[in-house]
């Protein structure tokens, strides 16, 4: 939330498929959820979010600390279509 807020971006959906956590975000996020114009925190089950879980993985296999895409990688451009239809 820190780096999307830094980034400028203040209108944002957040989707995550960690129940636990999303339900965190709800009540510790209240903190942030003033610095944003619009928030929503919602929970996804991975089925309905393969796009987070390709991100996810490629994340953990990745040797750099942090990745920032400011558009559509090609790799994940195939499964956005089919995220869509959730």
């Amino acid at each position: 939330m820190q780096a999307t807020w830094g980034l400028g971006y203040r209108q944002v959906e957040f989707e995550g498929d960690n129940l636990i956590l999303n339900n965190i975000l709800h009540g510790k996020g209240q903190n942030w959820r003033g610095m944003f114009t619009d928030v929503v925190f919602q929970f996804r089950h991975r089925e309905a979010n393969f796009c987070a879980d390709i991100l996810a993985k490629k994340a953990v296999s990745s040797d750099l600390p942090w990745s920032l895409y400011h558009s559509c990688p090609l790799f994940l451009q195939p499964y956005v279509n089919n995220d869509m239809v959730f």
